[in-house]
C-alpha cells in the first residue's frame, strides 16, 4: 500500500451539460479540447479519469490532479458544441456522488 505523504491528491469536479449526450461523445471532446489546450504533458500531469458509472447524459464527474483543477474547468468552458458548465469541486467522491444528485 502506499503511504499516505505519496499519494496523489485527487478532486473530483462535478460538471452539467445543456441538454442530452452520450458518455463517448463527451469524453472524446474533453480530451481533445485538454490536448488542444494543455497539449500532450499537461494532459497527462493533469490525471484526468473520468467516471462512466456515474454519467446521466447532462451531469458526469470528472477526477482529476489537484493542482490542475482551473485548468480543467477552463478547458470545459471552451468546449464549443455544448454548453457545459463546472457545478462543483468537491475532494471525496461520496460528497461528489452527493452534489450530483441534487
Amino acid at each position: 500500500m502506499i503511504e499516505p505523504v505519496l499519494r496523489e491528491k485527487k478532486r473530483y469536479i462535478i460538471f452539467k451539460i445543456e441538454g442530452r449526450v452520450d458518455y463517448e461523445t463527451m469524453k472524446e471532446k474533453i480530451f481533445k479540447e485538454t490536448f488542444t489546450f494543455l497539449g500532450q504533458k499537461g494532459a497527462g500531469e493533469a490525471g484526468i479519469i473520468f467516471l462512466p458509472e456515474l454519467w446521466n447524459g447532462r451531469r458526469g464527474i470528472i477526477r482529476v490532479k489537484h493542482k490542475m483543477v482551473n485548468e480543467l474547468k477552463v478547458v470545459l468552458g471552451l468546449i464549443k458544441d455544448y454548453n457545459v458548465k463546472p457545478i462543483n469541486t468537491t475532494g471525496t467522491l461520496k460528497k461528489a456522488k452527493r452534489l450530483m444528485e441534487k
